[in-house]
């Protein structure tokens, strides 16, 4: 609350959410005060104003803890740019199995840091021999939608490794990426 002393009286002006940002530490205990009188059932100790400024003045803490949470949970579960080349190798492996078009994902992994990591001049041509390979080692297989199948057509022929050893080569590169959910580990066992 504000008060108003032009008058030789002080008189009582309402807050609105601009001048609750500002206020000082006094009268913010005084806020507080008053909003524990209001929760414990107090109520007809406070005027209708006094009312409105509790009620105003927890609904401004309820929505900015609202917001540092949902930022936190933002910042915790947005792992999007990390894992951006992990899962464009992981697409990339399945739609070159399923014969469909993979070229912007070849792109982004070659434009990540793995970039040192393959001959992808020589991947894009194994690529195309991709979907006639699993055709013949798991002809029962019409759709690949896992990498596990993808292993499983490449270990049931030797000589699908050696033919396609810069696909072989993505293939363990994929299997062996580290990634791990220790926060969320030790989130858990806090």
């Amino acid at each position: 609350m504000q008060k108003d002393s032009t008058k030789g009286k002080e008189q009582i002006k309402p807050l609105n959410s601009f001048t609750l940002m500002s206020l000082t530490l006094q009268e913010n205990m005084r806020l507080v005060i008053l909003s524990s009188l209001a929760i414990e059932g107090h109520q007809e100790d406070l005027t209708a104003e006094a009312s409105l400024i509790c009620t105003t003045h927890r609904r401004n803490t309820y929505f900015e803890a609202c917001d540092l949470l949902r930022e936190a949970l933002e910042n915790r579960f947005d792992q999007h740019q990390s894992l951006e080349p992990v899962v464009a190798l992981e697409n990339l492996l399945l739609k070159a199995s399923n014969g469909e078009p993979h070229e912007e994902d070849l792109n982004v992994l070659e434009a990540s840091r793995y970039q040192d990591d393959l001959d992808y001049d020589k991947l894009r041509h194994q690529l195309l021999f991709c979907a006639e390979v699993i055709k013949q080692a798991l002809p029962m297989v019409k759709k690949v939608t896992s990498v596990h199948t993808l292993c499983e057509a490449m270990n049931t022929n030797s000589t699908y490794k050696s033919m396609l050893s810069k696909e072989h080569k993505s293939l363990c590169l994929y299997l062996t990426i580290p990634i791990t959910l220790a926060t969320a580990k030790r989130s858990f066992s806090a």
